[in-house]
C-alpha cells in the first residue's frame, strides 16, 4: 500500500508541471507582443 501511495504523489507532481509549462509558453508570447508595440511607436 506504501508504494502505491508514493506512486499517486509522483503522478500528481508531473500534472503541476504541465501547468507551468503553458505559463512559461504564454509569458513568452507577450513578449514579442511588447516589442512589437514598441518597435511601432517610434515609427
Amino acid at each position: 500500500t506504501a508504494s502505491t501511495t508514493s506512486i499517486e504523489s509522483t503522478t500528481t507532481s508531473t500534472e503541476s508541471t504541465a501547468p507551468t509549462t503553458s505559463i512559461e509558453s504564454s509569458t513568452t508570447s507577450t513578449a514579442p507582443i511588447e516589442s512589437t508595440t514598441s518597435s511601432t511607436t517610434p515609427n
